[in-house]
């Protein structure tokens, strides 16, 4: 059975989710000490940077597919070694986005600290700046070993940040002050620690040859790295803006107390998300309708739903334990189970419209996955034009995520090859 069999997927999904479930652990973890150490005030800047740094890193996913569906493509054409050199090649041109990704952090620190409601903190700003700078590299480790189909390693690589973010924000935390500066820290020392093991699992899986030809660098790599950066960008501001927006709308309390809701929220999304990382490599194409492809997809759609729907029944019928497992809230008001409620199935068909989206990517498909730009386009808008409330804010959201998952569900499986093929492979 080859390592691209449909056979595999249940396999390959298992192992992402069990390693997902301990990234899964240690993120609830960071939450129920952030959320049970810091005020209200404090976790709503933490979740507000942290959600910049979603809103930013996960278009850089598109990063992460492009790699990941070239990478397929040479290992598959026995030349994996020149993966290597591929990366070497992105790393020198994230360089040029990373180095005034720092700059901007300190020189515009005032002007993005009033604009965010931070007070007197200056520190947040440096610190997601530096997060969102060694994050854009991270999507060259995880992308390359999921294109080989290194599945453990990719998890070592992709998953790590969260268990040393955990030890070190909580050490910060507890052992300092309840600040959330500290929470950012422990996220810096997490992104420095998955590229460091990325590297290392890249040395294991490809060894240390270097390939006999300079890789350059196709045309058709740009695009569709463009093209995967609008529909991944499409689907971070429908997965992330909504703590942003409330953070700039709202007083900064409320703003927390939505932040509790998104991340509850946020976590059923999070939980599918391992089976459309095993699906992408093993419906990887050039344009062309692989066989077995249909099936897989399939079969992934049908364990997503379930994860999914048992995630989602689970908070409707018992809201009250997560915000008291995270946030030690005994007895949440009516208003916040009812918020909680409605921010969870927002977010719920996010969850199906990741893996359609890997899917249409993974086949070198693009016009309709771009509809997701329209979508956030559509969801910003509906919150600017109506935001008297939290619910309006979850309601456009709501209504976005359906749109997208609608549009996916009509379009994608039935799809036949119209031009959007991809040229022959030429990276070497």
């Amino acid at each position: 059975m080859g390592a691209d069999s449909p056979q595999n997927l249940l396999r390959h999904s298992a192992l992402l989710m069990a390693a997902t479930q301990v990234a899964n652990a240690a993120n609830l973890l960071f939450q129920v000490v952030m959320g049970r150490t810091l005020d209200p005030v404090q976790y709503g800047v933490l979740s507000a940077m942290l959600g910049v740094v979603l809103v930013i890193s996960t278009p850089m996913d598109a990063l992460r597919t492009m790699i990941a569906h070239y990478a397929s493509r040479l290992a598959a054409a026995q030349r994996g070694v020149e993966i290597r050199a591929l990366l070497g090649r992105w790393f020198g041109l994230l360089s040029l986005v990373a180095v005034p990704v720092l700059a901007a952090a300190g020189l515009l620190n005032s002007t993005f600290s009033e604009f965010f409601r931070l007070g007197e903190q200056r520190g947040p700003i440096p610190l997601t700046g530096a997060i969102l700078a060694g994050s854009l590299y991270l999507p060259l480790f995880v992308g390359a070993l999921q294109g080989a189909q290194a599945f453990g390693w990719m998890a070592v690589a992709q998953h790590s940040w969260g268990v040393v973010r955990l030890l070190v924000a909580a050490a910060l935390v507890l052992g300092f002050a309840p600040r959330a500066e500290f929470g950012l820290l422990g996220q810096a020392a997490g992104v420095a620690a998955s590229a460091v093991l990325g590297g290392l699992g890249l040395n294991a899986v490809l060894g240390r040859r270097r390939p006999a030809a300079t890789t350059a660098m196709e045309p058709g790599m740009f695009r569709y790295f463009g093209y995967s950066l609008l529909s991944l960008g499409g689907f971070a501001v429908l997965m992330n803006a909504d703590i942003i927006m409330v953070k700039r709308l709202f007083d900064p309390e409320i703003a927390g107390l939505f932040a509790r809701a998104g991340t509850i929220g946020r976590s059923v999304v999070f939980i599918s998300m391992p089976v459309a990382l095993a699906m992408f490599p093993k419906v990887t194409s050039a344009g062309e309708v692989r066989a077995g492809s249909r099936g897989v997809l399939m079969q992934a759609l049908g364990l997503s739903a379930l994860i999914i729907g048992a995630a989602v029944a689970l908070v409707t019928l018992w809201p009250e334990l997560p915000l008291r497992l995270l946030f030690r809230d005994a007895a949440p008001t009516a208003e916040m189970i009812r918020l909680v409620r409605l921010v969870t199935w927002a977010m719920s068909p996010l969850g199906l419209v990741y893996l359609l989206l890997h899917f249409e990517l993974a086949q070198h498909r693009f016009r309709q996955s771009l509809a997701l730009v329209v979508c956030a386009v559509l969801y910003v808008g509906a919150v600017a034009w109506r935001h008297a409330t939290l619910p309006q804010v979850a309601a456009a959201l709501a209504v976005a995520a359906a749109l997208a998952l609608a549009l996916l569900l009509l379009i994608a499986p039935r799809e036949r090859i119209s031009g959007d093929g991809a040229p022959e492979l030429q990276v070497a």
